[in-house]
């Protein structure tokens, strides 16, 4: 499927079907040939339990990218997720050479946590950028996105809590 001329999929959730929010997660792998089988474990938790799934990616120069960062760093877009209380979770090896932790999830989490935000980070040790199975295979990360899969009431001013 191509959205906004980017390669992108969805897996649809295996229930919810008539439901009237319809959760899904963001995914945005970095190694190539992904989705692959080393996610199959994840993507079978999200969706048994109704929540689909939509991933793209930016196929640009890095000329271009560079030129466009503003509009399509997640890094720089923060603030409205922060205001929304929406949670964030990562894990990032800490022997990353490819994607360095400092400047990337921990970076986010900094950023985040200034704007007021939540996110769980999880750092495994001697793990770099790779198909490491902890990255795709943590119980944690879908205990995560299933509890905030919920919809959650938003009231308006002046609304009692």
């Amino acid at each position: 499927m191509r959205v906004a001329d980017h390669t992108a999929f969805v897996i649809a959730a295996q229930t919810n079907a008539g439901a009237k929010a319809r959760p899904w997660v963001w995914y945005a792998p970095t190694l190539p040939g992904l989705p692959g089988g080393e996610e199959r474990w994840m993507f079978e938790q999200f969706t048994k339990a109704g929540i689909a799934r939509a991933c793209g990616a930016y196929h640009l120069a890095p000329e271009e990218l560079q030129a466009r960062l503003a509009e399509h760093n997640p890094i720089d877009r923060l603030a409205p997720l922060a205001s929304a209380q929406v949670p964030l979770f990562a894990i990032h090896g800490d022997a990353d050479t490819v994607v360095p932790l400092d400047t990337n999830s921990g970076e986010v989490r900094t950023r985040y946590q200034a704007l007021g935000g939540k996110m769980r980070l999880i750092i495994p040790p001697g793990q770099g950028h790779n198909r490491w199975s902890g990255f795709f295979q943590c119980q944690e990360l879908v205990a995560f996105v299933l509890a905030n899969a919920q919809p959650r009431e938003n009231p308006g001013p002046g609304s009692k809590p």
